[in-house]
């Protein structure tokens, strides 16, 4: 008898459990977005990338010329292994090392450097792309957006409202 119970119970709920997804299914409109996509593509953040591009342009020099340093002693020492002197060679390899560490010390601030102001943009644009977002499940009457990346797959493209948000970024500007 509880055997019964039990197959009944498991019958009934795998009736009526895609019978009450359905439902639900039809009461939520979804979306997917690529923020970082529509962030990154519109004018306002075009204009800070690349004031921000013209004030690390010192920066971003003074690492390639650093980058070509190593690169011409790297080769030195390739090519030359055979004709320098042990003490010379050794010198050589010190003062690589020296600029080396000096490079990857450099490069670990300009990247942690990239990175904070990368987010410091977010931060910037966060609330323009909240009111955007909100704007658009109110438009298309969208109850759930989710991050494009959150989907494994989608076979409509008409739910994507990235392109829509990167017109409504364009419109406004940061903090507005």
């Amino acid at each position: 008898m509880k055997k019964l119970s039990v197959l009944l119970f498991s019958t009934l709920i795998s009736i009526l459990l895609p019978i009450s997804l359905a439902q639900d299914e039809a009461e939520q409109k979804i979306a997917i977005v690529d923020v970082r996509r529509a962030l990154i593509e519109s004018e306002p953040m075009k204009k800070e990338i690349t004031d921000y591009n013209n004030s690390i342009s010192g920066e971003v020099e003074e690492l390639e010329n650093l980058r070509k340093e190593l690169t011409e002693m790297q080769n030195t020492l390739t090519r030359e292994s055979d004709t320098l002197s042990p003490k010379q060679r050794e010198l050589l390899e010190q003062e690589f090392s020296q600029k080396r560490d000096v490079f990857a010390q450099r490069n670990n601030e300009f990247n942690s450097k990239q990175q904070s102001r990368e987010q410091s943009f977010m931060e910037q644009f966060q609330p323009t792309i909240e009111r955007a977002i909100s704007e658009i499940m109110e438009e298309e009457g969208i109850t759930l957006v989710l991050h494009w990346q959150a989907v494994v797959t989608t076979t409509d493209n008409s739910i994507n409202i990235t392109d829509k948000l990167l017109e409504k970024l364009n419109q406004a500007s940061p903090a507005e």
